[in-house]
């Protein structure tokens, strides 16, 4: 199994193969946006979800909403680039609290967290590239709201854009 390491949030990657300085086991790292990314970044070390943080998550999301299986988890390791890192556990909320409540909970036990919306992007922000929670969007598809006087909408992050455009047309 690969190594389990953590770097500090104030690390930085270095041109070579090495970890960032500060690393350590008590803080989680955070994403380094470079041009060139050293190998280690890209493989990725990731996190050990600790029991009770599982536990507290389907006891949060009801069980189906909490997913672990291999077929899914390959499912949301990756974006249209198709490089990707496993997740440990994919979270479907459908509601803007049980969003706060995984953020809280993530932060609590120091898991990162994904947040990712169709996954159709070409830039790996939605890949977990230290694997822990994949939280999806997928159940935040509505239109809320269609202003025709002010040229507004108010839409939910996995509205579809073909579908909101007909939505307009409609109105």
């Amino acid at each position: 199994s690969a190594s389990r390491s953590r770097c500090s949030p104030r690390a930085r990657a270095r041109d070579d193969d090495r970890e960032p300085p500060g690393c350590g086991e008590r803080e989680p790292c955070i994403g380094l946006l470079r041009a060139s990314v050293p190998p280690w970044f890209v493989t990725g070390h990731t996190v050990e979800l600790p029991a009770i943080f599982t536990s507290q998550l389907s006891a949060l999301l009801a069980g189906e909403h909490v997913r672990g299986e291999d077929h899914v988890l390959a499912a949301y390791a990756a974006d249209a680039l198709g490089k990707g890192h496993l997740p440990d556990l994919v979270a479907i909320p459908g509601t803007t609290s049980e969003i706060a409540s995984i953020a809280r909970l993530c932060n609590e036990y120091r898991v990162p967290l994904v947040v990712r919306g169709a996954g159709t992007g070409y830039t790996g922000g939605t890949v977990p590239i230290r694997g822990g929670i994949v939280l999806t969007m997928e159940r935040f598809h509505r239109i809320l709201e269609i202003d025709e006087v002010n040229l507004l909408a108010v839409v939910q992050p996995n509205v579809i854009t073909g579908y909101f455009q007909r939505a307009v047309e409609r109105v």
